[in-house]
């Protein structure tokens, strides 16, 4: 019985401290993400210059998912959560030593390659930390440390970039980053089975229908990516600070809002039935992007695209929990990643492209149409069968 309650207490721990390492993940990556296409346009880039940067950052963490997925099942999830928080932090040390912006290039790939690291090996260990039925409020719980550095993170990431200049907002991206290595070395490994870790298509089968689904997610999603900020700028005339505060509202208060629905909903509603009314509302809120006239009807707009899409989460990645063993996690989980970076690689190349040939605004309409045509994939989805 005390051995029970110590294991409990472990676990509980060990998720606290995941947490951490979440919250300043989610600050850095929010903090960044506003301000490095302005960035890269502020060093003489296009914005079809800009989105073949997205694309080709996402490309390079996309090619390591599934490796170090693979990897976090023989040498173990907190391994790769500590080197995600290493290599993250001397990227973006070096980002003010690039003087073009085609010299920030590889500098950019190892910083996208950072969360190749941390999300199979961060979603596995909350699997492995956690009972079936309890899976789902788990990572919704855990979800929470993405809104709080969203609310955070751009905000800084505007004010400090406009008042001190870009080198010291990269220079205290840098130590943020740095400070999430103390709590994933105090973390300790969860005791799991370790045999038959090996990469076989019998093992990646049961996210087949995950592939497709976030594909196309992440190819909607990922056409506008990296043009919004942009977006934002030209619509508005917004400053760098202007830029932070929309994504601080837009996208940390609706995912901090959303995570209550969230953790209920799936409970009440099923998990299937909570991720496919979450996601169809998606192409409706991107249809409406180009007709708000407004900063603030934009903010709302976007507050609904963040929300909906972070309450899909905890029911697609507790559905593909549900199908395979704990040994297959994270092979499996970074299979599933993949196919959502393979669609954010291919996203900003036609966002680009579409803004610079056509307008600003028809990349927000064919975001709406992809995002559309992920619905019908949602009904293969399915519990093959229980995890432990």
């Amino acid at each position: 019985m005390q051995s029970e309650e110590n294991t409990e207490f472990s676990l509980k721990q060990n998720l606290l401290l995941l947490f951490a390492v979440n919250v300043g993940v989610s600050i850095v990556s929010s903090y960044v993400t506003p301000i490095w296409p302005l960035y890269l346009e502020s060093l003489g880039a296009t914005v079809f210059e800009v989105s073949l940067v997205a694309s080709i950052i996402n490309l390079a963490d996309t090619s390591l998912r599934t490796v170090t997925g693979l990897g976090s099942d023989i040498y173990g999830r907190r391994l790769f959560i500590v080197a995600s928080s290493f290599i993250s932090s001397i990227a973006l040390f070096l980002y003010p030593f690039a003087h073009s912006w085609q010299s920030l290039v590889p500098l950019a790939m190892v910083y996208a390659a950072s969360f190749s690291f941390f999300m199979p090996a961060r979603t596995a260990y909350v699997a492995d930390c956690s009972p079936p039925k309890l899976r789902t409020k788990i990572y919704s719980a855990i979800n929470i440390s993405w809104p709080i550095g969203s609310i955070l993170g751009p905000i800084m990431g505007g004010v400090i970039s406009e008042r001190f200049g870009w080198n010291y907002a990269f220079y205290i991206a840098s130590a943020i980053s740095a400070l999430t290595i103390i709590p994933g070395i105090i973390m300790k490994e969860v005791k799991r089975s370790r045999k038959n870790s090996k990469l076989s298509i019998k093992s990646l089968k049961p996210a087949s229908p995950f592939f497709v689904l976030n594909f196309l997610t992440g190819f909607g999603m990922g056409i506008t990516s990296a043009i919004i900020p942009l977006y934002v700028q030209f619509a508005f005339d917004a400053t760098p600070t202007e830029v932070g505060f929309f994504f601080s509202i837009g996208s940390g208060v609706a995912m901090l809002l959303a995570q209550l629905p969230a953790s209920w909903a799936p409970s009440k509603y099923g998990r299937r039935k909570t991720l496919l009314l979450s996601q169809s509302a998606l192409p409706f809120a991107f249809l409406l992007w180009p007709f708000a006239r407004n900063y603030m009807v934009l903010i709302l707009i976007y507050m609904s695209i963040n929300a909906f899409w972070s309450m899909t989460w905890p029911s697609s990645l507790s559905l593909l929990m549900d199908t395979v063993e704990q040994e297959k996690r994270g092979i499996v989980t970074g299979f599933s990643q993949t196919s959502l970076m393979l669609g954010f690689s291919a996203g900003p190349l036609l966002g680009g492209f579409l803004w610079e040939k056509i307008n600003p605004t028809t990349p927000f309409y064919a975001s709406s149409a992809l995002l559309a045509l992920s619905l019908p994939i949602i009904y293969r989805l399915k519990t093959l069968k229980k995890a432990a």
